[in-house]
């Protein structure tokens, strides 16, 4: 019973998973989900039960404390289905070298978020493939603490640093410093030369800046869109704050 009762749970983490939606709504708990206020994830789990008689019955003889449907067991669920994938990848990328592609941005809190992404030859098709490996985050952007998280990645995956054959960053000065920096350190790790290609969105990047920025026009408009932005957002705020009160 156990088992039928977590498959459609299953389904629809990997449904809203693979499509980038978010779960969670303003009120996440069972009984919420014939209120409307629930999220895609209870919305979903709710059409599911309702197309499926034993499904139906069965939810009706579930305790509440196991229910299956907390944000526990989904992040719990999407880590599950976050490390096979990786296994998937590590098994493409196989005997293969592979160029380590990351990225970061920092959020509101301070955390920086950090993608990483392998390129490499598939040995079966012999075509290269581009897989965005793994999403990590790092409380310190120090250049020691983002390649510990990196290496760590890859580590825990069963893909050795040896097998690096180049590095795609960004110009940030802490990573392509060349005394320590990101792009040194995986270098003094394995002792020898891993070349470092500032990535060339961020390059196209910094020229259509330059290049915009020379014009008057253009920046009147981005300066407006800019305002109208803070005042409309500025707007919700006060007005969820008017609703709250």
């Amino acid at each position: 019973m156990n088992k039928y009762c977590i498959s459609p749970r299953i389904d629809v983490i990997e449904f809203l998973a693979t499509h980038q939606l978010a779960f969670r709504g303003t009120v996440e708990a069972f009984s919420s989900m014939k209120d409307g206020g629930s999220g895609l994830f209870l919305s979903l789990l709710n059409f599911f039960i309702k197309k499926d008689p034993q499904l139906t019955e069965i939810v009706k003889t579930v305790p509440r404390n196991a229910t299956y449907a907390s944000h526990e067991i989904q992040n719990e669920l999407v880590d599950v289905m976050s490390s096979i994938v990786k296994e998937a990848i590590v098994q493409e990328v196989g005997d293969s070298g592979f160029t380590l592609k990351v990225d970061g941005t920092r959020d509101s809190t301070g955390v920086e978020n950090i993608s990483i992404v392998l390129r490499f030859l598939n040995e079966d098709t012999k075509v290269v493939a581009e897989r965005l490996f793994s999403l990590a985050t790092s409380s310190s952007c120090d250049p020691q603490a983002l390649t510990e998280v990196i290496c760590s990645e890859l580590d825990i995956a069963g893909l050795a640093t040896s097998k690096i054959l180049s590095q795609v960053y960004d110009g940030a000065a802490v990573i392509s410093g060349k005394h320590g920096w990101v792009q040194r350190l995986p270098q003094k790790r394995e002792g020898r030369e891993i070349p470092y290609v500032h990535h060339m969105n961020h390059q196209l990047h910094i020229v259509v800046v330059h290049a915009l920025s020379e014009e008057q026009a253009v920046q009147y408009f981005l300066r407006s869109v800019m305002v109208c932005t803070i005042f409309f957002a500025n707007l919700q705020l006060r007005h969820s704050t008017t609703v709250k009160n």
